[in-house]
């Protein structure tokens, strides 16, 4: 069920183009504002394992400067 939600909250995020939209997330000390797409990004490409074989990759292959490579703050800071 949450899962079909989520689909479904991205599906209308872009029909509706409001990926730039923005969200105060209250859980962050302090609350930080984020993006609809950052938020999205954030969810579907930073669990654990896939972030740190992402970045293990692409480290070797001499990409160097992700940091942790969590999308959210690269989304936030471009949103149109």
């Amino acid at each position: 069920m949450a899962g079909r939600d989520y689909r479904a909250f991205v599906a209308r995020t872009l029909a509706d183009g409001t990926l730039g939209d923005t969200i105060v997330d209250t859980t962050c000390t302090p609350p930080t504002t984020h993006t609809l797409g950052g938020v999205i990004g954030h969810v579907i490409t930073f669990a654990a394992v896939r972030r740190t074989l992402a970045i293990g990759a692409l480290h070797t292959a001499g990409v160097t400067d992700l940091g942790a490579g969590d999308p959210r703050p690269y989304l936030d800071a471009h949103a149109g």
